[in-house]
């Protein structure tokens, strides 16, 4: 089986039940991490990109690719 629109459209949909505390494990993450000064995060595959917006909207003087 290969992965479609659909599996993501449905991960999408149901990712707060697959990742019930994934808000507080986002925030834990972004609390714990030096304000920056600049430089790039490289997001690999990693669903609807939710961490890197935080981390966007957290450290904009970041750039993700």
């Amino acid at each position: 089986m290969s992965w479609t629109e659909s599996n993501s459209a449905e991960f999408i949909e149901h990712g707060l039940d697959f990742g019930p505390d994934r808000e507080t494990q986002m925030e834990t993450l972004c609390g714990v991490i030096a304000p920056p000064t600049g430089g790039h995060v490289v997001e690999l595959c990693c669903g609807e990109g939710l961490l890197s917006t935080r981390l966007l909207n957290r450290f904009p003087v970041i750039t993700v690719h």
